[in-house]
């Protein structure tokens, strides 16, 4: 039998025997056996579709015993009251360009390649999280970081 250890908890995940957890029409799924640092990006809980899926993906994956951070470029919503009490809320914030600006060209090299795109427009609140994003990065390193591909304007 390979055992695995995992680097950030040092758990073995071979041979634990964990309950199941009973999904969606009654079928039980084994828990996994290690826990894993989740977090989940999403712009704020407005009531979307992918505001949906994300708290519920925070939802099955807190209730496999998984660390859950749910990460909010502002923290308002309709749905932040149906977020679990184990599921962390953060929110990064969304400060004036010009704080985010000189991070966004030392991220793209000297010469700034490809930030024109961004300047034709609004810069998405999602892109001056940048700066907080990184923060929690550097400070929790989750071991996944699921965002939503559509944080825009």
């Amino acid at each position: 039998m390979d055992e695995h250890r995992s680097p950030r908890n040092g758990c073995q995940c071979e041979g634990v025997k964990l309950p199941a957890v009973s999904g969606r029409g009654g079928d039980a799924d084994p828990l996994p056996e290690c826990q894993r640092h989740i977090a989940l990006f999403v712009k704020s809980m407005a009531g979307g579709g992918a505001e949906r899926t994300f708290l519920n993906l925070a939802r099955v994956f807190s209730k496999r015993g998984h660390r859950v951070d749910i990460l909010l470029t502002l923290k308002r919503g309709p749905l932040l009251s149906d977020v679990p009490e184990a599921v962390k809320l953060i929110e990064l914030g969304a400060p004036p360009l010009i704080h985010t600006v000189p991070l966004l060209f030392r991220l793209s090299g000297r010469r700034g390649a490809g930030l024109q795109t961004l300047f034709m427009g609004k810069l998405p609140k999602a892109v001056r999280s940048l700066p907080g994003l990184l923060h929690y990065l550097r400070r929790e390193r989750p071991e996944v970081l699921l965002a939503n591909p559509s944080l825009s304007p």
